[in-house]
C-alpha cells in the first residue's frame, strides 16, 4: 500500500511541477518576433524609386532643379509602372466610397506611396467585372491587406515634405490576388 501511495504522490508532484512550469512560461515576456514583412518585387521596385528620388532631391537645393528632378522621376515612375504587373502589394485600405455603380478607393503602403481609383461599372457586367465590383465594394477601410493593382496610366509625383503628403500617388484600381491577370 505504501508503494501505491508513493506512486500517487510522485504523479501528483509531477503534475504540480508541470503546471507550475506552464504558468511560469506563460508569464515570460513575449519573444521578439522577426518584423521583416515580405514585400513583393513590384512593391520593392516602387519603394526603391521613391527612395532614389528622395535622395536625389535631398542633394539638390535649388527649387528649379528639384522640379526638374521631379519631372525626370515622373517619367521613370511611368516607365516602371507601365512595364510591371503590380501584384501582391501590402496596403492599408483608407477609403471605399460606393455611389450606385461607382467605387472610389484609396490605399497606402506607407506615408510615401498611395494608390487611388474611381471606377464606374455598367449595369450589365460580365462575370469578371461583377467579381471585381463586389470585391471593391467589400473592402473595409482601416484593414491591412494584400492586393494587385491595375495601373491606369497616370500618377502624380510630389516633392517630399513634412506635411504628410505622399511622394507618389498612383492611379490604379485594386484587384484580388486570386483573380487571374487579364491578358
Amino acid at each position: 500500500m505504501t508503494t501505491d501511495r508513493q506512486s500517487l504522490m510522485t504523479k501528483l508532484f509531477k503534475t504540480i511541477f508541470i503546471f507550475c512550469l506552464f504558468i511560469y512560461s506563460c508569464q515570460q515576456s513575449p519573444k521578439k518576433v522577426d518584423t521583416k514583412v515580405y514585400t513583393s518585387i513590384p512593391q520593392r521596385q516602387i519603394q526603391y524609386l521613391v527612395d532614389t528620388f528622395k535622395s536625389a532631391i535631398g542633394n539638390e537645393k535649388q527649387p528649379n532643379e528639384q522640379d526638374s528632378l521631379r519631372i525626370k522621376f515622373a517619367y521613370k515612375f511611368y516607365d516602371l509602372l507601365s512595364n510591371i504587373y503590380i501584384d501582391s502589394i501590402r496596403v492599408r485600405i483608407d477609403t471605399v466610397l460606393v455611389e450606385n455603380l461607382t467605387v472610389t478607393t484609396v490605399f497606402h503602403c506607407n506615408n510615401e506611396i498611395f494608390f487611388r481609383s474611381s471606377l464606374t461599372f455598367m449595369k450589365k457586367m460580365d462575370a469578371r467585372q461583377d467579381t471585381l465590383f463586389r470585391f471593391m465594394k467589400g473592402l473595409k477601410p482601416g484593414l491591412d491587406t494584400v492586393v494587385n493593382f491595375a495601373y491606369i496610366g497616370n500618377h502624380e509625383v510630389r516633392l517630399p515634405n513634412s506635411n504628410g503628403i505622399p511622394i507618389i500617388k498612383i492611379f490604379a484600381f485594386p484587384t484580388p490576388i486570386w483573380l487571374p491577370k487579364k491578358e
